[in-house]
């Protein structure tokens, strides 16, 4: 972790949710989770992708794109950032979005200490370790239908530190083996919306 990282985290920490979550922000570095490129619109003509790499820029340029308050996109169409030798015609499959996004969706589920947490769409894995500073790993269950996008989540978590139940599979079954859960969050997109 580089002084201007923590700088950076920090000043997004202080603008951003209550203090419970702030602190959250504060101690999770967002870099861990995305890697060293992620996909940026080509706003010249709108359907196209374009990687942008941590290697092709300065440090300080990188670490200010990561802690922007944005949604960053990490797979486009089932292609992941990283694999991507030019830009990628198609919609975002995958992102770390807005954190300011996500603490307002915690915030609005009410989820606090004590609280067992099914998480659906593990995606960078960013919102996964938020909720683990914050709960505990042994509060948070998190599953990705992705393969790839699950092993890299997976990697990244577990390279930060924190241990949660992660599973690779359909968030419609969900996970009975942590059931109960106290609150379930959903951050993917749905056939349908099932019955309460």
């Amino acid at each position: 972790m580089t002084d201007i990282a923590a700088v950076l985290r920090l000043d997004l920490a202080g603008k951003t949710g209550s203090d419970g979550w702030r602190e959250a922000l504060d101690m999770v570095p967002r870099e861990r989770f995305l890697g060293d490129v992620i996909f940026q619109l080509d706003e010249a003509r709108g359907d196209l992708w374009a990687p942008a790499r941590r290697a092709d820029m300065p440090q300080s340029e990188w670490l200010a794109l990561v802690y922007a308050d944005v949604t960053l996109v990490t797979q486009v169409d089932g292609v992941m950032a990283g694999d991507a030798t030019g830009a990628v015609a198609g919609s975002p499959t995958s992102s770390s979005t807005r954190p300011s996004l996500v603490v307002r969706m915690l915030e609005a589920a009410e989820i606090q200490e004590g609280d067992q947490v099914l998480e659906i769409g593990t995606g960078t894995g960013y919102s996964t370790a938020l909720m683990c500073q914050r709960l505990g790993n042994k509060a948070v269950c998190s599953i990705e239908y992705d393969p790839v996008v699950a092993g890299r989540a997976r990697d990244a978590i577990t390279s930060a530190g924190y241990t949660p139940t992660l599973v690779e599979g359909d968030g419609l079954l969900g996970y009975a083996e942590e059931a109960p859960y106290d609150r379930l969050i959903s951050t993917c997109a749905v056939r349908t919306i099932p019955q309460a």
